[in-house]
């Protein structure tokens, strides 16, 4: 079965996710909302962070939103490519939660 193409969509942050950047950030992440208010809005997000180089309590604050705004607005959130420096510090701050990929099914075990 083909995939509709408003089923998935990609975005790509990169650079530093920091309170010096905050006002910046919370601008470019409104933009990425309301480019998701497609009709039929897309049903995943996948979210490249592999480009982020620095990430602190902020940051992470940010993201945490971003991808619960996602959740509410029936988008499940993908983030992908953290490099390990910055899940470090998620974890560390007691974000991992928020960026954890979600289950996947597994099927019933009763067939």
């Amino acid at each position: 079965m083909p995939v509709n193409s408003a089923a998935v969509c990609s975005m790509t942050l990169e650079g530093e996710w920091s309170i010096d950047r905050a006002a910046d950030l919370l601008k470019l992440l409104a933009a990425e909302l309301a480019l998701l208010e497609t009709d039929p809005a897309p049903r995943t997000a996948e979210i490249d962070m592999k480009a982020v180089a620095e990430i602190d309590a902020c940051g992470c604050q940010l993201l945490a939103l971003f991808l619960e705004n996602l959740r509410r607005r029936g988008i499940t959130p993908v983030p992908c490519g953290i490099p390990s420096p910055a899940m470090d510090k998620i974890e560390l701050l007691g974000f991992s939660g928020a960026f954890a990929a979600p289950a996947q099914p597994t099927g019933n075990l009763h067939d």
